[in-house]
C-alpha cells in the first residue's frame, strides 16, 4: 500500500522466538506473504534482566527478519499475537523498524506482492538502491497495477527521523563465502568494517520465481554502521558488485540509527 503521496513505506520486521515457535512461525509467515525471511540463531542469557523481563532468558532463540509495507505491519502483528499468544511471558516478541534505504529488486518484490512475471529482467551491474528523489529504473508493479516507474520515490514515510539521523545501519545478506568481498567493496566507499552473522534464507519459493535466480538457504549477514552521507555510495557499490544478479546473490537494505556510542567523530566503526 502507498501513503497519500504515492510512496512505498517499508518496514523491517523482527521476531525473536524459541525453536518450537519458529517451526510454526515459518509456515504462518509464508501464508501471510511475509517472504523472503532471514534467520539467525541467538542465545538468551539467564543474567540478562531485559531478556528475563520478556521471558526470553536462558534458552536458544531464533531471530527472524523480513521486509513488508508499513500498512500491513499492524495487521500481521495482531495475527501473530493471537496465533502465538505473544501477550504471554516467554512466547516471544516482534518489532518493526523503519527503513531509509532498500535495494530496488527487494522493493519491487514487496510492492508486487511477490507475484512472478512482474519484474523486467535487469542486467548485471544495473541494480541500485531506491532513494528519495531517485526514480526506479525498471520493471515492477505496485498495488493497483501502478508501475514503480510511475512512483516518484520509494522510501520510508518518517522523513523527519531519517533526515535527523547521522548514522545508518546497512544490512547485507549474501551467499556463504562472499562476506570478505562485500566488506572490501564497502571499505572502498568509506566503511570502516562490519560484523558477520551466520544465517539462512527461508520462504524462498516466491522470491526465486519473481527474481528468476536460485538462492542458497545458508547465508552470511553483514551489519555495517556508516555515516548517512556515505550510505548511498556504499549500498550502490555493494548492490552493483555483489547484488542479486551476481554469484553473491546479495540483498541490501538500511535503517536509521538514532544514537551511537563508541564511534569517533566524523568516522564510522564496525559494530
Amino acid at each position: 500500500m502507498q501513503n497519500g503521496q504515492g510512496k512505498l513505506c517499508l518496514r523491517l520486521v523482527m521476531a525473536i522466538a524459541d525453536a518450537r515457535m519458529e517451526r510454526k512461525l515459518q509456515p504462518f509467515l509464508e501464508r501471510e506473504g511475509a517472504v523472503p525471511q532471514l534467520q539467525c540463531y541467538a542465545h538468551g542469557t539467564a543474567g540478562s534482566e531485559l531478556l528475563n523481563l520478556c521471558g526470553l532468558g536462558g534458552t536458544e532463540r531464533i531471530l527472524t527478519m523480513w521486509v513488508m509495507e508499513k500498512s500491513q505491519v499492524n495487521g500481521l502483528l495482531q495475527k501473530m499475537r493471537r496465533e502465538f499468544k505473544l501477550d504471554r511471558r516467554g512466547k516471544g516478541i516482534a518489532v518493526s523498524i523503519p527503513l531509509n534505504g532498500v535495494q530496488k529488486c527487494l522493493a519491487e518484490f514487496v510492492a508486487g506482492g511477490g507475484q512472478p512475471g512482474q519484474q523486467e529482467e535487469s542486467q548485471p551491474g544495473q541494480q541500485g538502491e531506491s532513494q528519495p528523489g531517485q526514480q526506479p529504473e525498471s520493471g515492477g508493479h505496485g498495488p493497483g497495477g501502478q508501475s514503480l516507474q510511475d512512483r516518484p520515490e520509494v522510501r520510508q514515510e518518517d522523513c523527519g527521523m531519517t533526515d535527523e539521523a547521522k548514522y545508518c545501519m546497512i544490512l547485507v545478506a549474501v551467499e556463504q563465502g562472499f562476506s570478505d568481498e562485500v566488506i572490501d567493496t564497502a571499505r572502498k566507499e568509506g566503511a570502516r568494517g562490519g560484523t558477520v552473522i551466520k544465517g539462512r534464507h527461508r520462504g524462498l519459493d516466491a522470491p526465486m520465481r519473481f527474481w528468476g535466480v536460485t538462492l542458497q538457504e545458508e547465508q552470511e549477514l553483514l551489519l555495517i554502521v556508516a555515516r548517512r552521507d556515505r550510505k548511498l555510495a556504499i549500498m550502490s557499490a555493494v548492490s552493483r558488485e555483489h547484488g542479486l544478479r551476481t554469484p553473491a546473490h546479495g540483498l541490501v537494505l538500511s535503517f536509521p540509527v538514532d544514537s551511537v556510542a563508541g564511534l569517533e567523530e566524523d568516522a564510522e566503526e564496525a559494530l
